[in-house]
């Protein structure tokens, strides 16, 4: 939490503490959180008391992508280039889902895996920050969620933050279930969805309008980094794509398009360096 408050503080923001209680005033992700998600009201709660914490504080912790658009709106900051996912369904019905989840230096070193196990014995192993209640997994079903952010979509100060949507869709037992709870809740922030399970990946992109489902002419490789490939939102979009998330899309494209894939490949994909200003993989340097 220190890290992510020293983290906010830079033009225009001078203090952490009163910018986060401003962003939350101007928003409501609660009502939402509230309708779709309220057991995990309560985990946050009982994340900020075990710690003795104002409850607040952490809520605010949860909203990754929602205080990027936010900050975004008051001082017209980029959002960072970030993020590249990828889905391969193999013939044999094996189902490879990865991403890169890149992320700001201050968070490194508070990573960690969360398992939840519900009283029905259902499971979920979710990766995270220390204090957050989730940023991609998959769960004993065999379902999966990546995510990387759209900024080129519109982004809400209502609705369901993003973070709150992937624990939602870990609870699904099926990818019908996931995609229909995705197309039904109301978005808060512009993100692109992977959804898979053992034998088939969809993808899709989500904002406050609505959610668009990005179908590949291959639906078995599926590659996504932060600019919208559906084609009605591709040509709608406010400023296009940048050129470091196409560079990153090609990348991943040429490298596992074709042939008979495995882990060594995926990972040698998302580690490459292709293009040495717009790699795949970025490199962690203080203060970035």
């Amino acid at each position: 939490l220190d890290a992510w408050l020293q983290s906010l503080v830079g033009p225009p923001i001078s203090d952490a503490h009163a910018y986060v209680a401003r962003m939350l005033s101007e928003t409501d992700f609660v009502s939402a959180i509230r309708t779709h998600t309220p057991e995990l009201l309560e985990e946050i709660a009982g994340i900020a008391d075990g710690a003795g914490l104002p409850r607040q504080l952490v809520l605010a912790l949860q909203v990754l992508d929602e205080e990027w658009a936010y900050r975004s709106s008051i001082d017209q900051r980029e959002s960072p280039a970030k993020c590249s996912s990828l889905a391969v369904v193999s013939s044999d019905a094996l189902t490879w889902l990865a991403q890169n989840m890149d992320l700001g230096v201050y968070t490194d070193g508070h990573q960690c895996l969360l398992r939840l196990e519900a009283e029905d014995g259902d499971a979920s192993l979710i990766f995270s920050l220390a204090g957050m209640i989730g940023l991609l997994g998959m769960n004993s079903h065999g379902l999966g969620v990546c995510v990387n952010s759209l900024p080129q979509l519109g982004s809400s100060t209502t609705g369901l933050p993003v973070a709150f949507a992937i624990r939602k869709l870990l609870e699904q037992t099926t990818l019908d279930a996931a995609v229909s709870l995705l197309r039904s809740v109301p978005h808060a922030t512009n993100q692109h969805y992977l959804i898979a399970q053992a034998g088939a990946a969809r993808s899709f992109e989500a904002c406050p309008e609505g959610v668009v489902e990005y179908r590949p002419a291959n639906s078995a490789r599926i590659f996504h980094t932060n600019h919208p490939l559906a084609a009605s939102l591709a040509a709608s979009s406010s400023g296009g794509s940048s050129e470091n998330s196409t560079i990153r899309w090609h990348s991943l494209t040429a490298r596992l398009s074709s042939g008979a894939l495995g882990l060594r490949d995926i990972k040698s994909a998302l580690s490459s360096f292709d293009d040495p200003t717009h790699p795949v993989c970025r490199i962690k340097r203080e203060g970035t």
